[in-house]
């Protein structure tokens, strides 16, 4: 029995360590989620440039890092969520007013360095306008050239009759 419990170096082929080699780690950020039925459930979010996201639902949390919170029971770091904002909850209360109100403002700032979240919709809603006006329009064209056209259809057939009738 103590036989069969020996280590195999030489099990795993050698393009298979390599190819583990060459891939890049997916990073990821342990979060617990508090949703609105009120039942914690704790998961790893893939991270992208300060966002961890759920692409199946759209969802995505900014990571703010001083709003991390050490469980010391398990030792690590976690980022409170719920379903309600795109902030980390801040259960140790460690932002500042100010930067509470940089976080949550929908108007951008005075200077007009920031861009809200506000403008930044507007601005993504709109940019799409005269393309969407663009495609109604040449719609609206390709309906009246198809009714035209079963009109005409339509008299050419009446004539072509009332000729052979006349002959």
């Amino acid at each position: 029995m103590a036989g069969n419990n020996k280590a195999n170096i030489w099990k795993l082929s050698i393009f298979r360590s390599m190819a583990s080699m060459l891939k890049g780690t997916v990073r990821a950020q342990k979060c617990i989620s508090i949703p609105e039925e009120g039942i914690a459930r704790m998961a790893d979010l893939p991270m992208a440039t300060g966002w961890m996201s759920v692409v199946d639902t759209k969802s995505s949390w900014a990571a703010i890092h001083k709003l991390k919170v050490r469980i010391v029971s398990l030792g690590i770091d976690v980022f409170f969520i719920c379903d309600r904002s795109y902030i980390p909850l801040n259960p140790c209360d460690v932002l500042t007013k100010e930067e509470k109100e940089r976080l949550t403002s929908l108007k951008g700032s005075a200077d007009g360095k920031n861009g809200g979240i506000a403008d930044a919709k507007y601005n993504d809603s709109f940019a799409t306008c005269p393309s969407r006006n663009k495609l109604k329009n040449s719609h609206s064209v390709l309906t009246t050239i198809l009714y035209c056209s079963f009109i005409f259809t339509a008299i050419i057939v009446l004539i072509v009759l009332m000729k052979g009738k006349v002959h």
